[in-house]
C-alpha cells in the first residue's frame, strides 16, 4: 500500500514509476507520480498481473513508446475516486492508457491532455475489458493517426455516465 507518497522523475525500461509483473496487490491512496519515463511501455506504470487500485491519486507528465501513462496486460486495474492522469505522451499508441488484457475500470476519474503520435490519444484497447463509468472524463486528447480519445482494436469497452471533450485525430475517430 502506498499512501501520501510522491514519486518524482523516475525512469525504467518498462513502468517508469511502478512495474508489477507477478501476482500481487498494490493499493495507492493520495499519491502522486510526476515526470515518469519508460523506454518501452508504461511511462508511469506497467501492470502485468495482480490487482491494482489507484484512488485519489495523480500521474502527471509521463512518457513512453507505448502507453505514456499506464500499460495493462493482465490482472485487474481500478482507477477511481477523482484520480487524474494528465500530460501523458506516447511515441506510438495509448497516450494515457494501453490495455492488452485483463480488466480495467475507470470510475469518477479524468484523463487530461494526453497524446499519441500514432493511435489513441487517451486509451488504446487491443484485448481485455475496459469500463469507463460514473463521471469519468477524457479532456484534450490527440492522436496523430486515429482515435483521438479511444482506439478499440479488439476487446470490450463500456462507457456509462462519462464524457470526452476536445479529442481529435489527424485521420479518423476524433
Amino acid at each position: 500500500t502506498l499512501t501520501n507518497c510522491a514519486i518524482l522523475s523516475s525512469f525504467a525500461i518498462d513502468g517508469g514509476a511502478i512495474h508489477l509483473s507477478t501476482v500481487g496487490t498494490i493499493e495507492v491512496f493520495h499519491s502522486s507520480f510526476v515526470d515518469s519515463t519508460a523506454k518501452a511501455v508504461g511511462g508511469g506504470w506497467a501492470i502485468r498481473g495482480g490487482i491494482v487500485a489507484i484512488k485519489q491519486s495523480s500521474l502527471i507528465n509521463s512518457t513512453a513508446l507505448v502507453a505514456g501513462g499506464l500499460s495493462m496486460t493482465s490482472g485487474t486495474l481500478t482507477i477511481s475516486e477523482g484520480s487524474l492522469v494528465s500530460g501523458s505522451r506516447a511515441t506510438s499508441s495509448g497516450g494515457a492508457l494501453s490495455v492488452s488484457g485483463g480488466t480495467t475500470t475507470i470510475q469518477n476519474s479524468s484523463f487530461v491532455d494526453s497524446s499519441a503520435a500514432q493511435y489513441a490519444g487517451a486509451m488504446y484497447i487491443d484485448f481485455g475489458l475496459v469500463n469507463v463509468i460514473d463521471g469519468s472524463s477524457i479532456f484534450d486528447s490527440y492522436a496523430g493517426e486515429y482515435g483521438g480519445a479511444v482506439a478499440l482494436i479488439s476487446g470490450e469497452l463500456t462507457v456509462s455516465g462519462s464524457r470526452s471533450v476536445r479529442s481529435c485525430a489527424q485521420r479518423q475517430g476524433g
